[in-house]
């Protein structure tokens, strides 16, 4: 909550993350770079962590890489991911995902249960390949949380590239003014260490188990505007989240990838959207 009482409510908006991440690859060829997309597009789609306030959504706090808050009480969410170019190819594609927060991560701890469609049929994929998430997180502070999950725990389906990614997480807000609606009134900073699709892109060549770091850091430069930078382990990507309606918890996040030159064809604009419902 807000030091101030009459910012109380303002305060409880101040999470929620939806799709918008970029695809990685590990280089050999464009079916191998598919697959290193589908391992990106899981994470982005399991970071469709909408959660509501009383005055309807708030800007997302990352593009793509988790964070450590997360949806709990109740709480569902659906999400799809656009990107005009996949990594390493010349063709569009999509994803679809959905989740359940359950617990109450104030008092004990929150989990998120949720599955990502790899693809919508595209790429020869099958419709409906994916697979299953699992995150645990713990609100420390009204400004400070922490999480651990897996990614890919379960997949379904055709060849999914969805290997088990394992990491941790924490996201810590400041607050530069009290009230809400100044520019830049927060800043979040992200910062974690993962496996998997967070490896760095040498180790995607070679196969190799890694620990790598990702992070980024978003301002909120408008009540309902935020602007992110974000390092996914691989890539740099820059993008902007928008809760556009007030009683409505949709976000909307258009991003730039690729835009440090990991990809020889240049950046590449990806979209995601994400709603939540707590019932």
């Amino acid at each position: 909550m807000f030091r101030k009482k009459k910012h109380a409510s303002k305060d409880r908006q101040v999470e929620a993350t939806v799709v918008g991440q970029g695809i990685g690859q590990d280089g050999s060829s464009v079916d191998d770079a598919r697959l290193q997309e589908i391992r990106r597009l899981q994470q982005q789609l399991e970071n469709l962590e909408a959660i509501i306030g009383v005055e309807g959504g708030s800007p997302g706090l990352t593009l793509g890489i988790p964070s450590g808050f997360g949806a709990d009480n109740n709480t569902i969410y659906t999400g799809v991911s656009l990107q005009e170019r996949a990594r390493g190819s010349d063709m569009s594609d999509a994803g679809f995902g959905l989740g359940v927060g359950l617990g109450d991560a104030r008092k004990y701890v929150g989990v998120e249960l949720s599955y990502a469609f790899a693809s919508l049929g595209t790429n020869t994929r099958d419709f409906g390949s994916g697979g299953f998430n699992v995150k645990v997180h713990r609100r420390v502070s009204e400004d400070l949380a922490v999480a651990g999950g897996i990614n890919g725990l379960i997949t379904l389906g055709d060849e999914t590239g969805l290997e088990d990614t394992f990491y941790g997480v924490a996201t810590k807000i400041f607050r530069t003014d009290e009230d809400i609606d100044k520019p830049f009134s927060r800043i979040a900073v992200t910062a974690g260490i993962g496996t998997g699709q967070f490896r760095t892109q040498e180790a995607l060549l070679d196969d190799k188990t890694q620990f790598n770091v990702f992070g980024n850091v978003a301002f909120r430069v408008a009540r309902r505007v935020s602007i992110i930078t974000e390092w996914s382990g691989q890539d740099f990507g820059v993008g902007v989240s928008i809760a556009p309606f007030k009683n409505i918890p949709l976000v909307i996040t258009p991003a730039l990838r690729d835009i440090a030159g990991r990809d020889l064809d240049g950046a590449r604009l990806v979209l995601g959207g994400g709603v939540a419902h707590r019932f």
